[in-house]
């Protein structure tokens, strides 16, 4: 294009010599065009060589060296003509040479934009690879083959551009007009209203560079793109009502002021900014087109409409301005409109790059009906899929074969057998009690249990007589099946013939099927309300020995809802083969434990693995009074337990769409982690850099903490913004690719609140330039490695402090070792034991607290 337009150039200079008048006016009609494009080349690209901080960072800047070449273009233009004397015509040479010395320029900015985004390919992905991907998320937005007009139709951004645009350039005419009128009613000769024309301009130029100079970076910075967008409007709009309040000279000038200062300064910024998001592919065929047509057709159709106005309608310089109003208005809902599409671009983008693929291959069930693939996989020799396929017609209701399920009672897995029997009874399979009975004798518990509850389904209606017989039957475990019925299938009348004596007998019961019996004593307590032996008796189950008499005697205290239970159930916690259990057997007691929770919870005294747990527990509850017992714990926990408690948080606050957590709370919370995050990354930066003896601290331990403070504070973000939102920015920000790192941050900029903004948006922003910064106000700075140690000691994080603790004794410092003394006496066991040994001091064998005490 560079070379396009030096070859124009030099072709209308021979035109001009030949002496015809209409290459003239040729020339008058390319220059208008020609600055345009120009322009617009230029714009598109700095908009492909930056991302979109960095544009934020260079375009106040860019548009000031427009406004300084436009002063030094006008004062080298009169030195060469005035001064060396060369002709006007020649001035074409100057201007193609200067043209053609930008080719080797662009080039070279090129190159160092590709040598930069080919330094971090996206993901560890090969330049070409990182290269497509770019390519083929343009032709997602816009394909190769959509016409500029179906692209332009298709994109709510683009014409959101394209009305601010207009009303801008339709209003700015009309300002231009209002101002020539006053002014020519105020300097009726040529000669005093051409020296004020010259001042005006000049000093309008002057102010348009000093706005640029020391305040477009900073109103960028503070107010983004919507505000820069919206600065002249507004500023149009104070001007304009001082014209209808008080129409005159002043009135005027400042309208036309503030129009020229900012149009070509924060404005001219702001417009160009809003093509950021847009694909480079889409840019390149819509942004001269906008620049050239929209801008040159809004200013003819405002010319056709003044002319309307004024020598139609015979309106004057106050009825222009009630239009000028109204346009006004109209501008500035645009600029809202531009704003929000703004920021869902960049909520687009990062969607589409970040969004885990749902891909692979499709679910075999897909392909066939359920009923063909249940009975394929039942059919099937391997146990797996014959389980899930008994399964799935459980959970599905698709109807076995009777035939087949005889069949898998012969199998030699207990699993298959139990699921056989269980579908006989769930589908209602009618004439096999006496295949059936034959597994009463099963090796496997469960398997009896379930040919007990078929029969029983079956029975004559004499059926409570027969169970009656059955629990006193001389073999225990025909007794344990009877009380595996009523636990399953009985109603009150079964569940009478359960007595205390019975159960006394079968706890006492100390032959081979011991723990069978026990295992359906525990489950049975679990089905009997308001008997005075029921926690005694599951008390002592909790604390058996056979894993299965513990599993059902936790299910059962879940329905038996008794507070006594809750101390063992959280200890159970701890116990990798129970924990499942004890969480869903907490969780059925509902809002009645919240605060023994919320105790357990924030007592330092407890052990972290229950305090990390509970907040699982409360996840279960789904709704408004589990949220904020645990945002209200989030002050009072340790590090790991914040990060169980922020992730539960986040998944009630998916599952209850009108959740409403205290913003006070939420605030200083979400300021708290990222002060956290901050100090983090400044002492891994010391860490990595010394060569003292800091430099034996775990760098990777610094690291990883740092990486989950940074997901901590995205996920408090989500929990007071759009929770997708904040995943997506997460993900963006987290990536190789230096595009969606910006878009991340930019994103962020456009959502949070300003005080959130203020504080975050920098700190996030210089932590991709990897460069050390603190929160204002805040005096956290970390400038050596013995102030690193000192911070990690007192972080509540045993992660941290156990490295810190064995590298700080290296140091001969008062002070680390006096934090050393401190944390001899830490509630938290690991931290407590390493610092008496690197001090020396005895450690003998220690227990940390499982629960607190009672509240009174």
């Amino acid at each position: 294009m560079t070379l396009f337009l030096v070859a124009n150039l030099v072709g209308l200079r021979f035109l001009i010599s030949t002496g015809a008048a209409w290459a003239h006016a040729l020339l008058y009609v390319w220059v208008s065009m020609y600055g345009v494009l120009v322009t617009s080349q230029f714009w598109l690209l700095a908009n492909a060589v930056t991302e979109v901080r960095q544009a934020k960072r260079i375009f106040p800047l860019l548009s000031l060296g427009a406004i300084l070449g436009a002063v030094a273009g006008g004062e080298v233009t009169g030195f060469l003509v005035e001064d060396v004397g060369i002709q006007s015509r020649n001035l074409l040479w100057v201007a193609g040479g200067l043209l053609l010395g930008t080719a080797p320029i662009v080039r070279w900015i090129r190159d160092l934009a590709n040598e930069a985004s080919g330094s971090a390919p996206p993901n560890n992905e090969s330049d070409d690879e990182a290269m497509g991907k770019r390519a083929q998320d343009d032709q997602e937005d816009a394909s190769v083959e959509a016409g500029l007009f179906d692209t332009i139709r298709q994109s709510r951004h683009l014409q959101a551009i394209i009305g601010v645009i207009a009303l801008t350039v339709c209003t700015t005419t009309f300002v231009d007009y209002q101002f020539k009128t006053v002014a020519a009613a105020a300097y009726p000769t040529e000669s005093g209203l051409t020296a004020f024309m010259g001042r005006f301009y000049g000093r309008v130029s002057l102010v348009a560079f000093l706005l640029q100079l020391f305040l477009g970076s900073k109103f960028i910075s503070r107010l983004g793109v919507g505000g820069a967008i919206a600065a002249l409007p507004l500023g149009l709009v104070a001007a304009t009502v001082g014209m209808l309040t008080a129409p005159g000279l002043v009135a005027a000038t400042l309208m036309r002021g503030t129009d020229q200062s900012l149009k070509h300064s924060i404005d001219k910024t702001g417009r160009e900014l809003l093509f950021m998001p847009v694909p480079i592919a889409v840019k390149k065929r819509v942004k001269v087109f906008i620049d050239l047509f929209v801008d040159h057709g809004a200013q003819g159709g405002a010319g056709a409409l003044l002319l309307l106005f004024t020598a139609g309608l015979g309106l004057g310089v106050r009825g222009i301005s009630i239009i000028v109003l109204g346009l006004l208005l109209l501008w500035l809902g645009l600029v809202v409109v531009a704003r929000g599409t703004y920021v869902h671009q960049f909520r687009r983008l990062l969607h589409r790059r970040t969004d885990s693929d749902s891909g692979g291959d499709p679910d075999a069930s897909s392909k066939m009906s359920i009923k063909e693939w249940v009975t394929t996989a039942i059919g099937r020799s391997g146990t797996e899929e014959i389980l899930e396929g008994l399964r799935r017609s459980e959970r599905q209701d698709v109807p076995v074969p009777a035939t087949t399920l005889q069949q898998l009672l012969k199998h030699d897995t207990p699993e298959v057998r139990r699921r056989a029997l269980r579908l006989f009874r769930l589908q209602e399979k009618d004439g096999f009690i006496e295949t059936v009975a034959s597994h009463l004798e099963d090796s496997d518990a469960e398997v009896r249990l379930e040919a007990a509850r078929y029969i029983y389904q079956h029975l004559p209606e004499d059926r409570i007589s027969l169970l009656r017989e059955g629990l006193k039957h001389d073999d225990y475990r025909i007794r344990a099946a009877g009380l595996g019925v009523i636990t399953k299938d009985g109603g009150p009348e079964e569940r009478s013939l359960v007595t205390e004596p019975l159960l006394r007998d079968l706890m006492a019961y100390e032959g081979e099927a011991r723990g069978e019996i026990r295992s359906e004593v525990a489950r049975v307590l679990g089905a009997l309300e308001d008997r005075p032996y029921r926690v005694d008796m599951l008390s002592r189950l909790l604390h058996a020995k056979a894993p299965q008499v513990v599993r059902n005697a936790i299910e059962s205290a879940g329905y038996s809802e008794e507070r006594d239970f809750v101390p063992r159930l959280l200890e159970l916690l701890n116990h990798e083969t129970y924990r499942e259990e004890a969480r869903r057997a907490l969780t059925a007691y509902g809002e009645r434990v919240l605060g023994t929770l919320f105790d357990h919870l924030t007592d330092p005294r407890v052990s972290a693995t229950i305090r990390e747990r509970i907040p699982n527990i409360l996840e279960a509850q789904p709704r408004q009074t589990t949220a904020d017992v645990l945002l209200l714990s989030l002050e009072q926990v340790t590090v790991p337990v914040r990060t169980a408690v922020v992730q539960s948080l986040t998944q009630i606050d998916q599952r209850v769409h009108d959740l409403s957590l205290n913003e006070e709370t939420l605030r200083t919370e979400i300021l708290a982690e990222a002060r956290r995050y901050n100090v983090l990354e400044e002492c891994l930066q010391v860490v990595d850099a010394t060569e003292g003896p800091g430099a034996s601290y775990p760098s990777d331990r610094l690291d990883s903490a740092r990486s989950s403070s940074l997901e901590r504070l995205f996920q408090l973000l989500g929990l007071r913004y759009n929770q997708q939102d904040l995943q997506n920015a997460y993900r963006g920000f987290t990536s190789a690719d230096q595009k969606l790192q910006s878009s991340s941050v930019e994103l962020l900029d456009n959502l949070l609140e300003h005080g959130l903004r203020t504080e975050i948006v920098p700190l996030l922003a210089e932590s991709l330039e990897h460069r050390s910064s603190s929160l204002r106000g805040e005096e956290t700075t970390i400038r050596s490695d013995v102030e690193a140690l000192r911070y990690l000691l007192q972080e509540d994080d045993p992660r941290l402090q156990v490295p810190a603790v064995k590298v700080a004794v290296c140091f001969e410092e008062t002070v680390l070792t006096k934090h050393v003394q401190d944390l001899t006496d830490h509630p938290n066991l690991n931290v407590r034991r390493a610092a008496r040994h690197e001090l020396g001091w005895p450690t003998p064998p220690e227990q940390s607290v499982s629960a607190p005490k009672e509240r009174e």
